[in-house]
């Protein structure tokens, strides 16, 4: 009773609701990481495939192109299945075409899996927004959703402070030309 009555006095109707609320920022934070990923990744990544920048592009709209559809669905499907089921499939999408991404062997490997991993985020979104919503008791929803909803920002800083590391000789993401000595040795 002491968790629920604690719970309640920092704005969640349940003990679970802060977990619940940091689990959603935590898929908004990986959907920002992995944005910012692929902008660190794409000189080196372009350049092993010999890609144009028509081509490049068209690979860089690929995952806004997927999240569209994929928000898009994903609502109607979190209506039928619920909420859980829905954000869990989607982000096992959004993870394994993340990791298939850096898996390819070609241009239209990367495109068909940025594809795929912006469906999986875009189906996750609606799903972890009303879950977050829902997490929080309505007189404070306002102030606790914009607080989950840093995470896509913090993501994407986390991907550029981890690209920076690696220039400034610290641990990070390789850079393009650490990247090509490792390759050349």
């Amino acid at each position: 009773m002491a968790a629920a009555e604690s719970a309640a006095r920092r704005g969640f109707p349940s003990p679970g609701a802060p977990l619940v609320l940091a689990l959603c920022s935590a898929a908004a934070l990986f959907e920002g990481f992995d944005n910012q990923s692929m902008g660190v990744a794409a000189p080196l990544l372009f350049r092993e495939f010999s890609v144009a920048p028509a081509q490049a592009g068209i690979i860089f709209s690929a995952a806004t192109f997927g999240l569209f559809f994929g928000a898009a669905i994903g609502g109607r499907v979190a209506d039928r299945i619920g909420r859980q089921q829905t954000l869990m499939i989607s982000l096992l999408l959004f993870g394994l075409c993340s990791l298939l991404t850096a898996a390819a062997g070609s241009a239209q490997m990367v495109l068909v899996s940025r594809l795929l991993t912006g469906l999986g985020c875009g189906g996750a979104m609606p799903a972890f927004i009303s879950m977050a919503s829902e997490a929080v008791q309505s007189s404070r929803r306002l102030t606790r959703r914009h607080a989950g909803d840093g995470g896509a920002p913090a993501g994407r800083r986390v991907g550029g402070v981890m690209a920076l590391g690696d220039s400034l000789g610290g641990v990070g993401v390789p850079s393009s030309s650490s990247a090509e000595s490792l390759r050349s040795s």
